[in-house]
C-alpha cells in the first residue's frame, strides 16, 4: 500500500469515511468510529479525534498474507491486494463509499468480528449483523448462504468468488425492522461493482460560480444495477446540486455525512468570492492602531526570517513570514522593513535555486522515477514519504510570486 509510513508491510490506518480500514495478513480491518475522543486538554486548547476501533476483519478463509500492495486506484478510491501463494483478495474502498467490494480465490469468505455478532437479518445471499453497536450487511452472491457462529460469519459464496460489505447509517436506536428495510434499500446496489471514480469541474466567470461533478463507473457482478451509494461530508452536500438524500447519516470527523442512494454520481454548485492576498490597511491604520503596529513591525525588522532552519520546511516558513511583513510594511509605507525582508527572501530563494558543484543543501532534486521534486535538506517525510510537498513548495512559491511583486524583472524569462 501507498500510505505505509512506519507499517511498511501492511499499511497505515486508511481513513475513507464514513469508515476507516487497515489491511492486516488476514485481510482487511473495518471500523466505523461514531464517538469523537477528547484529546488531553493544553492552555486554552482541546482537540478531539474518532479514533480506529475495529469491529471485524474480511478476508479470504485460511488468508495469510506477507504483504498488501496497492493493486489499482481512481481519483478518489484504492484497492488493496493480498496474495499467499494459495489465496488471493482484493478490496475496493474510497471516500464517502459505504460499500466495500472484495474479490477472492482459494477459499469461500470469512468476516472475524471482534466479539461476538448479533444477526438482526439473514435473507438467504445476505446477512445483516451488529458488531460494536455499528450495523453492517454482507451480500454474497445470489445463491449462496452465511453462516454465522459467535464471533465468525462464512460463506462458500457458491464458488463465485466476490461479496459486498456495507455499513449502514443507523443508531442503536433503530429497531430490526428499520434496520432490515435500510438494508434491502442497500441491497439493491450492492453487486455494482465499483471500478473507477473521477472528478471534472467548470468555472463559469460571469456568475463566479465552480460546479464540480462526481462519477463512477461500475461494473456489475451480476445483474444490471449500475448505480450505488454514495454519503457526502457537509462542504458537499450543503452546495449539492439536485438528488434527494435519505434521512438517515452517518458520523465522522468531518460531520454528519448525508447518502444519495441509486446514485451514478453528484454535482455541486459553489460561488467563488475570491481570496484577499493580503489583509487590507483598514479602521484606525493612522492612529493608535498604527504606533502598535510599527512596534510589532520594529521587532521584527531586524531578523525577518526569524531564525530559519537549512530544511524545506522551515525555510519555507521563514520565507513565508517574510513575505507577510514585506506586505504588511508596504502597505503603510514602512520602505526600509519592506526591503529587509525583501532582501532576506531574495537570498534565500537564490540560495536553493542555485546550483554549484558538490553542494549538498539548499538544492532541489527532480527524481523521475516518482515524478516530483525533493527539496534537501528535507523534513518530515519529504523525501521518504513524498509527503507534504504542497505546502512546503507552497512556501516558496508565495515568497517567490511576493519578491516577482515588487521585482517584476526577477520573474522575467531568463532571470
Amino acid at each position: 500500500m501507498i500510505f505505509n509510513r512506519l507499517n511498511c508491510q501492511y499499511s497505515e490506518n486508511l481513513e475513507a469515511h464514513p469508515q476507516s480500514f487497515l489491511p492486516n495478513a488476514n485481510g482487511l480491518g473495518f471500523s466505523y468510529s461514531t464517538t469523537a475522543q477528547l484529546l488531553a486538554p493544553a492552555p486554552g486548547l482541546q482537540g478531539y479525534k474518532y479514533p480506529y476501533a475495529q469491529d471485524f476483519t474480511a478476508g479470504v478463509g485460511g488468508l495469510n498474507a506477507p504483504i498488501v500492495k496497492g493493486d489499482g486506484r481512481s481519483d478518489w478510491t484504492v484497492t488493496p491486494a493480498w496474495s499467499d501463494g494459495s489465496r488471493t483478495m482484493t478490496a475496493t474502498i474510497g471516500h464517502g463509499l459505504p460499500f466495500t467490494y472484495i474479490d477472492v480465490t482459494g477459499g469461500g469468505a470469512q468476516i472475524t468480528a471482534t466479539c461476538a455478532i448479533r444477526i438482526w437479518r439473514s435473507a438467504g445471499s445476505s446477512v445483516g449483523f451488529t458488531v460494536n453497536a455499528h450495523d453492517h450487511v454482507a451480500f454474497a452472491p445470489t445463491g449462496a448462504t452465511w453462516n454465522a457462529a459467535g464471533g465468525l460469519l462464512n460463506s462458500t459464496l457458491a464458488g463465485k468468488g466476490y461479496y459486498s460489505l456495507a455499513v449502514l447509517p443507523t443508531t442503536p436506536q433503530n429497531t430490526d425492522a428499520q434496520r432490515t428495510a435500510l438494508a434491502d434499500q442497500f441491497g439493491r446496489y450492492a453487486y455494482a461493482k465499483i471500478v473507477g471514480t473521477s472528478v471534472g469541474y467548470r468555472y463559469d466567470p460571469a456568475s463566479s460560480t465552480v460546479t464540480t461533478t462526481y462519477s463512477f463507473v461500475t461494473k456489475p457482478w451480476e445483474g444490471s444495477e449500475s448505480r450505488t451509494v454514495v454519503a457526502l461530508y457537509p462542504h458537499q452536500w450543503e452546495v449539492l446540486k439536485g438528488g434527494q438524500p435519505i434521512a438517515q447519516q452517518y458520523v465522522s470527523p468531518r460531520g454528519p455525512m448525508t447518502v444519495l442512494v441509486g446514485a451514478a454520481g453528484f454535482t455541486t454548485s459553489m460561488v467563488f468570492h475570491g481570496v484577499l492576498p493580503e489583509v487590507p490597511a483598514v479602521a484606525d491604520s493612522s492612529g493608535a492602531d498604527r504606533a502598535t503596529l510599527n512596534t510589532y513591525l520594529s521587532q521584527v525588522a531586524g531578523d525577518p526570517m526569524a531564525q530559519q532552519k537549512a530544511d524545506t520546511y522551515w525555510s519555507g516558513k521563514a520565507m513565508g513570514r517574510a513575505a507577510r511583513l514585506a506586505e504588511i510594511s508596504d502597505q503603510i509605507g514602512d520602505r526600509s522593513t519592506r526591503d529587509k525582508a525583501l532582501g532576506a527572501v531574495r537570498a534565500t530563494l537564490t540560495d536553493w535555486f542555485t546550483a554549484s558543484s558538490g553542494k549538498t543543501e539548499q538544492v532541489f532534486y527532480y527524481d523521475i522515477n516518482w515524478g516530483t521534486l525533493i527539496g534537501y535538506p528535507a523534513s518530515y517525510g519529504s523525501d521518504q514519504e513524498l509527503n507534504d510537498h504542497h505546502f512546503h513548495y507552497g512556501y516558496f512559491i508565495a515568497a517567490a510570486a511576493t519578491l516577482a511583486k515588487f521585482d517584476p524583472a526577477l520573474a522575467s524569462t531568463g532571470k
